[in-house]
């Protein structure tokens, strides 16, 4: 695939984070090159790669902001570990040409930004990562 994906984080409206530490526990047996603290080259076995960006919030480098996923491979540990963040975290992903919001928790919808609401519309529940994937063959 040869675009991008976004997760973002969001707490009462405000930005918010992921613990860094949770997103090495879904990715560093994939880290391939994780020399750069904030840019991971993940494989899932031979041809199955892609690269994953971290943006830290300002106030705290422990905390993720935005997670970026450049180029997402098809390989289902890859969604499943994205899924799995967003069932834990209040996160949206975002898909390039797809006219919604994702989230896989209808509570998260409390704690986004009313603006963003209103500009991208009330986010759709996912219920796992092929649902995920559908959307993205969809957009």
């Amino acid at each position: 695939m040869s675009f991008e994906v976004l997760l973002v984080c969001y707490d009462a409206g405000n930005p918010s984070g992921v613990p860094r530490k949770r997103l090495h526990e879904l990715f560093d047996a994939y880290v391939k090159d994780g020399l750069d603290p904030d840019s991971w080259d993940v494989e899932y076995g031979g041809i199955e790669r892609c690269s994953i960006y971290l943006t830290p919030m300002p106030s705290d480098n422990d905390l993720i902001y935005v997670t970026t996923v450049y180029r997402p491979c098809g390989d289902p540990r890859l969604w499943q570990s994205l899924y799995l963040l967003m069932t834990e975290e209040n996160v949206i992903l975002v898909i390039p040409g797809h006219e919604r919001l994702l989230i896989a928790r209808e509570s998260v919808t409390a704690h986004l930004p009313a603006d963003l609401i209103k500009s991208q519309g009330k986010p759709m529940v996912v219920a796992d990562a092929d649902e995920i994937l559908e959307c993205i063959q969809t957009a």
